[in-house]
């Protein structure tokens, strides 16, 4: 299997596809890249030359005893990391739900790399405390159903350890005020696309919370879906897929 190595640690990373532009895929939280084989398979691998890795500690990635408090400026690191390992000078970017805010701390810090953005249901700039409650009693109820054999199919018998990690990651986040951005978003370079879903069960507001990002930058639009659940990529795939190859396509001279 291909890793690299970050801080010490083996991160697991894999390519697909052989032409096209290059595009980055990022996880949520709790989650680990396998979650896009189908998505690469029906719609991005044709056309880009795609490459994902696992955040550590996640997935086939070294095990890891805690999670960086900056979780997702932390990844943003390993990214660009990757993109030196691979070679790669630019790539198209989308990240889903905690993916989201890794791609957007790469875009502030690193915005040579990055060529246009999705963020797909997500946050915002801060966890809001109810929210994160909200989360961890969904998890706490998940880990019996089908949540629970999924995250085993994403992280082996490690599965559980992982996603209380990342609980109490989040819920420190929100007891604290974290930022979830070293820089302001007002800072961003490139065209970045919104998306999300109105009916999204775990970020309420979710129209709110785009409506705010846009007024920071006439970088960011946006596409809401009426309905479709978390993670807009994974529950209304086709539809999402439209949309993004659409944006990326738009005013570029990289044609995809």
């Amino acid at each position: 299997m291909p890793f690299f190595k970050y801080n010490e640690k083996k991160v697991y990373f894999n390519t697909y596809g052989k032409k096209g532009p290059y595009l980055l895929l990022l996880h949520g939280n709790s989650t680990a890249s396998a979650m896009f084989k189908k998505e690469i398979k029906r719609f991005y691998g044709k056309r880009f030359k795609v490459f994902t890795f696992d955040y550590p500690g996640h997935g086939k990635s070294e095990k890891a005893e805690t999670l960086p408090q900056d979780f997702w400026f932390e990844n943003s690191k390993v990214a660009a990391a990757l993109f030196e390992r691979l070679g790669v000078d630019r790539a198209y970017v989308i990240g889903t739900s905690g993916g989201a805010l890794v791609g957007l701390n790469l875009a502030l810090e690193r915005p040579g790399l990055v060529i246009k953005l999705i963020c797909d249901s997500f946050i915002g700039e801060k966890i809001p405390v109810e929210m994160a409650g909200s989360i961890k009693q969904a998890r706490l109820a998940e880990k019996n159903g089908e949540m629970g054999f999924a995250w085993f199919m994403l992280h082996g018998f490690k599965w559980e350890k992982v996603v209380d990690m990342d609980t109490q990651m989040l819920l420190n986040a929100a007891k604290t005020g974290q930022k979830l951005y070293h820089k302001d978003l007002e800072e961003i370079k490139m065209p970045v696309l919104l998306t999300g879903s109105r009916t999204d069960e775990a970020v309420p507001g979710m129209e709110g919370i785009v409506d705010g990002l846009k007024k920071k930058s006439n970088r960011f639009e946006s596409h809401l879906f009426d309905k479709g659940g978390h993670m807009t990529m994974l529950t209304r795939n086709y539809d999402f897929a439209r949309i993004a190859l659409d944006f990326f396509n738009k005013t570029t001279d990289i044609n995809v």
